[in-house]
């Protein structure tokens, strides 16, 4: 379980490229590894979903060691869809970024789906960019 304010949270860690699924609503999306795409499913309207930066192991560290790496984060909507929010209307098949250099543990966004594709409801952070 992971705690985002008041709220308690299941959790799904993500380790490798993934593509999102009806299954996973209701879970936060952890990614443990860095530089991994998720690919949101077609816009559902009303669903949502919770991404979530975890805590990165350093590279080249032994297992159980302390500590925690930055962790990019790239989330490409389908072809139709696009990702609007922070302040701007996204375009279609383009993906939302978050570098390493700007994420911390615990950075997330929340997305919800709209009939224009997913909108930005919710984010610990406003480093997160656009597919140019």
């Amino acid at each position: 379980m992971l705690r985002l304010g008041d709220k308690q949270v299941a959790v799904e860690d993500v380790s490798a490229d993934t593509t999102l699924a009806i299954a996973n609503l209701g879970y936060a999306q952890r990614l443990t590894a860095t530089g991994k795409v998720i690919t949101l499913p077609a816009t559902i309207v009303g669903a949502e979903f919770l991404i979530v930066v975890g805590h990165v192991p350093p590279t080249g560290g032994p297992v159980g060691a302390g500590g925690a790496q930055a962790c990019s984060v790239t989330l490409s909507p389908a072809a139709a869809d696009r990702i609007d929010g922070l302040g701007a209307t996204g375009t279609d098949n383009k993906d939302l970024l978050l570098a390493e250099a700007d994420s911390r543990p615990g950075d997330f966004v929340r997305l919800i789906g709209t009939t224009n594709g997913w909108n930005i409801a919710e984010t610990s952070t406003t480093s997160w960019t656009r597919e140019a």
